[in-house]
């Protein structure tokens, strides 16, 4: 009678055993994936941080370089110089130069 019932329970007990290792090894492999996504958020809210940075930098040029230009009188916001201007920059590595 113990005989018989150490048979039936010993295949549902490796069977068992067998799930619980799977499930152990999935929940391993989901950590892993975890911490691999956390890892590339951080690197991605860097990286943001940066671009904000950098944004933020080129903002306050900007705004020196308009600054600079209404002392002088000039009106960055005019047709005339913003094309005066894109004509410049196109002729800076032509080694042509204005009069």
């Amino acid at each position: 009678m113990l005989q018989d019932q150490l048979a039936i329970l010993k295949p549902l007990h490796e069977r068992q055993q067998k799930q619980v290792q799977r499930l152990m090894e999935e929940e391993k492999a989901l950590l892993q994936e975890m911490h691999d996504l956390q890892e590339k958020a951080l690197l991605r809210d860097a990286e943001n941080e940066k671009n904000r940075s950098t944004i933020k930098t080129l903002k306050e040029l900007r705004q020196k370089q308009v600054e600079q230009l209404l002392k002088l009188d000039i009106d960055p916001l005019d047709p005339a110089f913003n094309a005066a201007a894109s004509c410049e920059g196109n002729n800076r590595g032509s080694g042509s130069k204005s009069p």
